[in-house]
């Protein structure tokens, strides 16, 4: 989502969301959900032959996550959003794999 080819879709999606807060927020909603998930692959977009991942797939989840939080802050104020923090890798670059290094999947810990 954060790559230029890919970056008016991702707006064009975040369009949707103003839409639902709008809606949200005028029928007197206080809470609301905004889960960001592009799964593992094969869901996730990966390389040809070797299904590595084109990219870490937490921190396109985290980037988006962090995203949404400033959107809704800059819409609605800074103390109605979550306190999620940016990682090491949030800058605008995403996080790249080695070729041929397939990271794990899920909680490893």
């Amino acid at each position: 989502p954060r790559a230029p080819e890919w970056l008016p879709y991702t707006e064009g999606h975040e369009k949707w969301w103003d839409l639902i807060l709008d809606a949200a927020a005028e029928s007197g909603e206080e809470v609301i959900t905004m889960t960001p998930e592009h799964g593992p692959p094969n869901y996730q977009q990966t390389l040809p032959y070797t299904r590595t991942p084109v990219a870490d797939i937490w921190d396109v989840n985290h980037w988006i996550a962090l995203r949404q939080q400033q959107r809704f802050a800059d819409k609605f104020g800074e103390q109605f959003t979550s306190k999620l923090v940016p990682s090491s890798t949030q800058g605008i670059e995403p996080v790249m794999l080695q070729p041929g290094v397939v990271k794990p999947i899920g909680n490893t810990a």
